[in-house]
């Protein structure tokens, strides 16, 4: 943070974190547009405080959160942050900093996202719309987010997708497709860190191959791959090593369970990941 008032200009360290960890994450500053129609930071009207909205990164799950930040103390504090106990629910809009009005967007594992107005203090949002489940013959695929470990300890995640008819106390095999995209880390704690939400909806799209899991198949979307390369060690010099450890940790992980027959397991990805 640079004040111009002073002379020389005087600066001052507001977060000091390393990039790749999520979970230090402070939130982007909020900005609304003046007289000349450019973006600028939203002040509060006494003009001694600036706004924070953050996406909540914790292992449990994303939890979006709104901060105030006081300009004197350069402190934070929290406003409202979402429970993240059975929903994922995200900030869409501020309509009324003041009074702690939001618009936010509500989804679970089995319901499509609806608006809400939120009232910070308030016991529940008002619902402001009501968009039916959009993909009726999906409804009852069974959705997880499990966490496993890679052989060297690295802390994985991916989200399994089961046939709605499927039994899982049956000890039937399934034959599994995997879908996967590596990503290039410089520190394993970073690697290991959760980045999604395990309540958010399924959205079917052209490329996605959750659609299989209506023809038996169970689906491992998401599977994290992390390519890690600490120190001077580049990401790619170990390359192939971590690829195969990464999805042999998810084969075992999802056999584990007793719901796949690892000699019946497909792999897919793009670019990076084909």
């Amino acid at each position: 943070m640079i004040d111009i008032t002073t002379k020389p200009f005087k600066s001052t360290l507001i977060a000091d974190r390393n990039t790749e960890d999520l979970y230090t994450e402070p939130g982007d500053f909020q900005s609304v547009k003046n007289a000349m129609n450019q973006y600028v930071l939203k002040f509060s009207k006494n003009g001694k405080k600036l706004y924070l909205v953050g996406e909540g990164y914790s292992p449990e799950g994303n939890k979006p959160f709104l901060d105030e930040f006081d300009l004197a103390t350069k402190k934070t504090k929290r406003l409202w942050q979402a429970d993240g106990i059975s929903t994922y629910e995200q900030i869409i809009d501020v309509i009324d900093y003041e009074k702690g009005i939001l618009l936010t967007a509500i989804e679970s594992k089995t319901e499509n996202m609806n608006y809400y107005i939120r009232t910070i203090g308030a016991k529940a949002p008002v619902k402001i719309t009501n968009f039916p489940h959009p993909y009726e013959s999906f409804k009852n695929v069974y959705k997880e987010k499990i966490r496993y470990k890679r052989e060297d300890g690295v802390e994985l995640s991916a989200t399994l997708y089961l046939p709605a008819d499927y039994d899982r106390k049956s000890g039937k095999k399934l034959p599994m497709i995997m879908w996967a995209y590596p990503k290039e880390f410089k520190s394993a704690s970073a690697a290991g860190q959760v980045s999604t939400s395990p309540h958010e909806f399924t959205y079917l799209s052209y490329g996605t191959p959750i659609y299989w899991a209506a023809a038996g198949y169970a689906i491992l979307d998401d599977a994290d791959f992390p390519i890690i390369g600490e120190g001077t060690t580049e990401p790619n010099d170990l390359f192939i090593k971590q690829l195969v450890a990464n999805a042999k940790a998810a084969i075992d992980a999802v056999d584990a369970l007793g719901y796949i027959d690892r000699t019946k397991v497909g792999v897919g990805g793009h670019s990076y990941g084909a």
